[in-house]
């Protein structure tokens, strides 16, 4: 067995190597600096969801192996993307805090509208400020069109092609993945299984590693 961790936005790989180095008890783990983090360079800074899976695609390239994908996050909207896919070589799916359909609250849709208003009367270097923290830091990384084609990417018409056992794994307290979006994609996935883990928020990962990877540990065991 071949085990894949792509990582969150702001994230890379080293954040998931305390939990890869228990997970190779089951074969292969590997853990990838997505373009832009890490140690990876940025590709394109106008990417989409949609080839950042290419990309993972063509880093796995040809095999026979049987692969688990593991994803969190921004890692997670892509590994969803290539499961509906349904390639070949995929054993099962993990998605950690995953938020792969867009759902934006009414309070966000408002301040949008505002914003789209107010535009044209405030200056650039104003705007930016008023900018989630989020955003503003992808601005200042020059990746600010990244982000906002994650964020609104959305798979409701995806999500029910994926045929591979699919865990969900989600903080209880996760603030920028609300638990509504966890329950809608568990009714999109054919089969799936949400996993609930009290008192964590979005990164339950480096929150508490050792319930995450107990969580991840049993799902593997069963596939």
């Amino acid at each position: 067995m071949r085990i894949i961790i792509l990582h969150g936005w702001g994230h890379s790989a080293a954040h998931w190597n305390p939990i890869a180095e228990k997970l190779v008890r089951f074969g292969s783990v590997e853990t990838w600096d997505l373009p832009g983090f890490g140690n990876e360079p940025l590709v394109s800074a106008t990417w989409t969801i949609t080839q950042y899976a290419d990309w993972v695609q063509d880093k796995i390239g040809g095999t026979e192996e049987d692969i688990v994908l593991i994803g969190h996050s921004f890692g997670g909207r892509i590994a969803s993307i290539l499961a509906a896919r349904q390639p070949p070589w995929l054993r099962a799916l993990i998605l950690i805090g995953a938020p792969s359909i867009y759902r934006p609250s009414a309070k966000i849709r408002i301040k949008s509208t505002i914003a789209s208003l107010v535009k044209p009367f405030v200056p650039s270097s104003l705007r930016c400020k008023l900018l989630p923290e989020e955003l503003r830091d992808a601005e200042d990384a020059g990746i600010g069109r990244v982000f906002r084609n994650a964020v609104t990417n959305d798979q409701t018409k995806a999500l029910p092609m994926i045929a591979v056992p699919t865990l969900l794994i989600w903080g209880a307290n996760d603030d920028a993945a609300p638990m509504a979006l966890a329950h809608e994609i568990k009714t999109l996935i054919p089969g799936s299984k949400l996993v609930i883990l009290p008192g964590l928020g979005h990164n339950v990962h480096l929150e508490n590693p050792l319930l995450t990877y107990g969580t991840i540990e049993q799902f593997v065991e069963s596939v």
